[in-house]
């Protein structure tokens, strides 16, 4: 995902989150929109290589998202 994108998600996430948001239903679908679009690492599993740390299942290495839960992967150093 582009940065822009992503620091609007950020800066809509931010401005809920200051307590600007008067019904308050949105906070938890922007958390969600932000962490699924923060790479998060893999982790070696000895049973299936590498899992999502978001969810645990097995993902392939090298794919941009878990096909389980969308999370953004990053290998990078993995």
């Amino acid at each position: 995902m582009n940065t822009m994108k992503m620091s609007k998600y950020q800066e809509a996430l931010d401005w809920v989150s200051a307590g600007n948001d008067s019904c308050g239903t949105e906070w938890d679908f922007l958390q969600e929109l932000v962490d699924k679009e923060t790479p998060m690492k893999p982790y070696s599993n000895s049973n299936t290589g590498s899992s999502c740390r978001l969810c645990d299942e097995p993902v392939s290495y090298g794919v941009n998202f878990c096909e389980n839960c969308g999370i953004r992967l990053d290998w990078g150093d993995v």
